[in-house]
This record gives structure tokens, sequence and C-alpha cells, in this order.
């Protein structure tokens, strides 16, 4: 069964065959990302929130 999480943007995206780690910093200004998990499709917006408040 493979591990999936996030709370970890200063290792970023990180794939393996066993670990799916998908914290793509939103907060810091990056991306917010999903993994689909029926295929491992991977989805990124960038962060809005983050330019919101920068901006």
């Amino acid at each position: 069964m493979p591990i999936i999480c996030g709370h970890w943007s200063a290792l970023g995206l990180y794939l393996t065959d066993d670990i799916a780690a998908i914290d793509t910093g939103c907060l810091w200004g990056g991306s917010l990302t999903a993994l689909r998990l029926e295929d491992r499709q991977l989805f990124s917006l960038p962060c809005q929130a983050y330019r919101a408040v920068v901006a």
C-alpha cells in the first residue's frame, strides 16, 4: 500500500512506486497539487490566495 502525504514543502513533489509526497508549497507561493488515486494523475494549480496577499 503506498504512502501519500503532504506537510513537507521543503521536499516538494516526490513520487516513487511506494511514496507520493505532494506538498508543492502553496503557502509559500508554489502550487496546490492533488493526486487522483485511480491512475496517479497529478493536478496542480498556482496558489491564488498567496498571490492575493502579496499583491
